[in-house]
């Protein structure tokens, strides 16, 4: 699709890495191939190796960039985004809130059954230049979500310090932690007031 100009589109959705926030916690997993007609002869392995697992507390970031998922949906430029129907736009904006909380990566999925949810997410709204938290963890915090929740909390104070709070925030977590400028809530109640902001083109304040 590269070779055809008119069928690039300005992507409207970005996702970074997860991070480890907390020293990370390592473990060998040992593993064996069986030959079928050498272990019959001598009872042993054709092959031995190993994998190194480890397990963290992460971070994870992910921007919606509402007047271009909105051009991108029906057509107009990302200027007239409020003139545009966003009912689909709404209704993605919510799943991209439930599916990035509930669905973990497939990597090793058959050995590791990784199907851990969230334990805290935290939006926020605006038009100002998108920016991550992920400066809450230059120094690693404990290997628990409450400490990171914790953590993320202070960092997020610091910054309104600085610049100024801008954005509308909306948090959900299975800690009781305190987020600044928000109450907290569930997710669904989360991503069901995303799909209202981008519906109405505003977010309400909690």
């Amino acid at each position: 699709m590269t070779a055809d100009p008119l069928a690039n589109i300005h992507s409207a959705l970005q996702v970074t890495h997860s991070i480890g926030v907390s020293p990370i916690e390592s473990e060998m997993d040992y593993f064996q191939a069986m030959d079928d007609i050498v272990s019959q002869l001598r009872n042993d392995a054709a092959y031995m190796g190993e994998n190194e697992l480890t397990t963290a507390v992460y971070y994870g970031y992910i921007c919606i960039d509402v007047p271009t998922l909105v051009s991108n949906l029906e057509g107009e430029d990302p200027d007239d985004w409020l003139e545009s129907d966003r009912d689909l736009a709404a209704e993605i904006a919510r799943r991209i809130v439930m599916l990035a909380a509930t669905v973990p990566a497939t990597g090793m999925r058959s050995r590791t059954a990784p199907f851990s949810y969230a334990s805290t997410v935290l939006v926020e709204i605006g038009e100002q230049q998108p920016r991550q938290l992920s400066g809450a963890y230059i120094t690693p915090c404990a290997p628990t979500t409450r400490q990171a929740a914790l953590a993320l909390g202070g960092h997020l104070e610091d910054t309104d310090r600085m610049y100024g709070r801008q954005e509308a925030r909306r948090y959900a977590s299975t800690d009781d932690v305190p987020m600044p400028g928000a109450a907290p809530t569930s997710l669904p109640d989360v991503a069901e007031w995303v799909a209202e902001s981008v519906r109405s083109g505003r977010a309400e304040t909690a």
